[in-house]
Formats: C-alpha cells, structure tokens, sequence
C-alpha cells in the first residue's frame, strides 16, 4: 500500500540532494517498531533508488535512554563516512555565491515522536558545524 509513495518520497530526496543515509530510531524490540523496521528496510531494498540509500538502525531508546545523549557518538561514529563525503551547503551571501555544495542526505525516522527525531537531527547539525 505504501511501496508507491515510498519510491516517490525517496526519488524525491536522491534527485534533490543525492544519496542518501536513512536513520531508523526505532526500537529492535517492540514487535510494533520491529514490524515497522523490517517493512521498511524491505522498502528500501526493494526501491528503484536501493544504490544512492545506506540504511542505518540504531535502537535510541537502547543507546540514549534516560537522557544518556552523549551514546549518540555510537551513531556519529556508524555515519562519519557519509558526514564527511556529504559536507555541507555554503553561500557567500554578500557575493551572491555558491561556495560549497552538500553532497547527500540524512533522513531520520521514528514512530510516534519528534523527540528521538530532534536529538538525533541536532546531534548531526552540530557535527555538521563543528566541520
């Protein structure tokens, strides 16, 4: 039912930014997120755009449970290739120019909450900046 908005949504993300490194935050073992994970692992597989996608999961309940974010450096340390061959979007805005081109995505995903989503997203645009 979701296979063809799942190939439009990450046609959508490889042709506007390039590859791409999915996040998967769910839990490996709540049957509901498990069920979650594998349908879409067997998505991305199964994709037209399977090459320019990694697939990363990383159970955040498991590593960052009682506000332990600093075991998010488990998950930097997985992604630093793909942190270091995306980069990073720079404008000179005062020349109106384009200075450096990012290379590719990352998409986070979770089930019922924002929450796992921000920390995981802020820990990756300070790893970002700190380039």
């Amino acid at each position: 039912m979701t296979k063809k908005a799942f190939g439009i949504h990450v046609k959508d993300i490889v042709d506007t930014y390039g590859p791409c490194q999915i996040i998967n935050l769910l839990r490996d073992k709540t049957p509901r997120e498990v069920r979650l994970t594998t349908e879409f692992v067997r998505q991305v597989y199964e994709s037209e755009m399977k090459n320019k996608i990694k697939f990363l999961n990383f159970d955040f309940h498991h590593y960052c449970g009682g506000d332990k974010y600093e075991a998010l450096k488990v998950m930097i340390q997985k992604i630093d290739k793909e942190l270091n061959d995306y980069g990073y979007f720079v404008e000179n805005l005062k020349g109106k120019q384009v200075e450096q081109i990012q290379k590719g995505v990352f998409r986070t995903n979770c089930l019922d909450s924002l929450d796992r989503t921000n920390v995981a997203q802020s820990k990756l645009g300070i790893i970002i900046l700190q380039f």
